[in-house]
């Protein structure tokens, strides 16, 4: 036996015993990157409405989400998350966030577009 004794917790049925094993669960994991992906898409989306920030910038969000979805799949697909995994599907979340700047409309009500 490795470590220390036994680990009698209880454990639910909804995660793992032991909070480590958490980072690599593919539905935590999925769930906090949808949840981070959910805060950036309402502050892009209240932007847009606020008229800062330019409409188009709404495609590039679904296009964003296509690809954080389709990247969790890929990921999740082995039954585990790499830290390798999980930082190139934050990355994606901060591209999301990106779009906020990105699309930015100017003080006079133009669109600059920033790259």
């Amino acid at each position: 036996m490795r470590g220390g004794p036994p680990d009698y917790r209880y454990r639910d049925a909804y995660g793992p015993a032991d909070p480590r094993d958490a980072a690599q669960d593919p539905a935590v994991v999925a769930m906090e990157i949808r949840a981070e992906a959910d805060r950036a898409a309402d502050d892009l989306r209240f932007d847009v409405r606020q008229g800062a920030v330019e409409p188009t910038a709404l495609a590039s969000l679904a296009a964003g989400r296509e690809e954080v979805e389709r990247d969790l799949r890929e990921a999740s697909a082995k039954g585990y998350i790499t830290p390798a995994d999980r930082a190139h599907l934050e990355e994606h979340v901060q591209e999301i966030r990106g779009l906020r700047e990105q699309f930015r409309c100017s003080p006079d009500g133009r669109v600059s577009y920033r790259r």
